[in-house]
């Protein structure tokens, strides 16, 4: 009778203990290391930020190097990548930023997994951390793209990429249907990045109480145009994509680069270009701001559900 009660006992333990509670565990255990270690993650964070800001400093010299010089310019992240590997210490300086990437890109991962900004897990909070963890695996890859130009040589940026990979996607049974859903995901993506620069919500992140009037209306400035015109790249990259299923034609899709010279094409040609790279160099600064002032609340990890 007793080993049977045991047997017993040991199944009721069993099913006490389903998936999610080992999952409970395993993300508090998470939690307690990342708390441990809060305090130079956060510092990685920023220096993630910083590093991001120039990337995206970098885009803006060539987009408006674009507007003073003929020829093709690189206005990605990628291209960004490898004028800096020809044209600065090399090296040393994508060996920084590739940490630094790396660095941004795990804190989009915490942000993603462990919530420390309570997204919560109603729809918007969840599609706000699948953005948090797609743009992580973005920051990973640039990372890695980063090692490649300095210590493998590599050549990391390709103008038709979006073209090949398209081309690839369209040859797919429901193809079409991908291609296009890929760029509505990326109009939504734009068009909340709209809403935030209009609203100013942006600054609910940033510790600015201690900074002077003047001050916090220069953060608000710059974050709204960066922002704003960031989401303007990201809504022509949409609509890039939109065109390429609408026309069934993958030269029709492109990157950040191909949006950023669509805006030439645009009504204003050269001006609206000249702004986007405006914006561009001030969603850069945007990026510093973040890394001096913006809340990183890995500390208080624990509190949120």
């Amino acid at each position: 009778m007793p080993p049977k009660s045991m047997g017993s006992h040991s199944q009721n333990t069993a099913q006490s203990s389903p998936p999610d509670s080992i999952s409970s565990r395993a993300k508090a255990h998470v939690r307690d290391k990342v708390q441990k270690a809060a305090p130079w993650l956060e510092k990685f964070a920023r220096f993630g930020y910083f590093c991001k800001g120039i990337m995206y400093l970098t885009i803006a010299f060539l987009a408006i190097r674009g507007v003073l010089q003929e020829g093709r310019n690189p206005t990605d992240q990628r291209g960004a990548l490898e004028y800096l590997g020809r044209n600065t210490f090399s090296d040393v300086m994508l060996v920084v930023l590739a940490i630094g990437l790396l660095g941004y890109s795990l804190w989009q991962f915490l942000r993603a997994f462990l919530d420390p900004e309570g997204q919560g897990k109603k729809l918007k909070g969840i599609f706000k951390r699948m953005g948090y963890a797609f743009s992580g695996a973005a920051y990973l890859t640039l990372s890695w793209a980063a090692v490649r130009v300095s210590l493998l040589k590599d050549h990391v940026w390709d103008q038709n990429s979006e073209e090949h990979w398209t081309a690839r996607i369209l040859e797919l049974p429901a193809g079409r249907e991908m291609v296009g859903l890929l760029g509505l995901v990326f109009l939504a993506l734009a068009l909340n990045q709209i809403y935030v620069a209009v609203k100013g919500s942006f600054m609910k992140h940033m510790e600015s109480w201690h900074l002077n009037r003047h001050q916090q209306t220069a953060m608000v400035v710059v974050g709204r145009i960066g922002i704003l015109a960031r989401g303007l790249v990201v809504g022509m990259v949409g609509w890039l994509f939109l065109k390429a299923a609408w026309y069934i034609d993958a030269e029709k899709a492109g990157g950040m680069s191909e949006a950023i010279r669509s805006f030439e094409r645009a009504p204003g040609g050269v001006i609206a270009y000249s702004l986007i790279a405006l914006g561009m160099l001030l969603y850069g600064l945007y990026a510093w701001i973040q890394a001096a002032y913006r809340r990183i609340p890995l500390q208080d990890s624990s509190q949120q559900a």
